[in-house]
């Protein structure tokens, strides 16, 4: 224990080695948090969708959000126009419990992204993250849903 003994009394806070510790204690804590605030909002968003999903307001069978569900998946994994797609099918949507059960149906799926790794979103971060966002929360804005 001579070894450990004489490494521990030499380090400091500041000095290069505290440093280090100190670091990647910090980026430890950050990522546990986030990891808690990105469960804290998955809850609350599940939560929230079930309860804003009203049957008697459904435009549609289940099938056909599902259907959409993996139409806008095939076209983000694709190399197609996947705007056009989007745009198709929320044009269709006519009541807010249409979009929450879509949004519903889409959950969260496996997009492959180009040379790297496949990742999962659900529909909102998807549109967000490639493309289609503003159109979508225009469409979304007329039958009264804000994303």
């Amino acid at each position: 224990m001579g070894k450990a003994k004489f490494f521990l009394t030499n380090v400091t806070l500041f000095s290069p080695i505290g440093l280090f510790f100190l670091t990647i204690g910090s980026v430890g804590l950050y990522f546990l948090w986030k990891k808690s605030e990105k469960n804290k909002y998955k809850r609350k968003t599940e939560k929230t969708v079930k309860h804003a999903i009203k049957p008697n307001k459904l435009r549609y069978d289940k099938a056909h959000y599902v259907l959409w569900a993996n139409r806008i998946q095939e076209a983000y994994n694709g190399w197609s126009e996947n705007e056009n797609v989007i745009e198709e099918i929320l044009m269709k949507l006519k009541t807010p419990s249409d979009w929450y059960a879509l949004y519903d149906a889409f959950g969260k799926r496996e997009i492959k992204v180009p040379m790297w790794f496949n990742e999962e979103h659900d529909l909102i971060t998807l549109l967000t993250k490639y493309g289609g966002y503003k159109k979508a929360r225009q469409i979304l804005l007329d039958i009264g849903v804000s994303i």
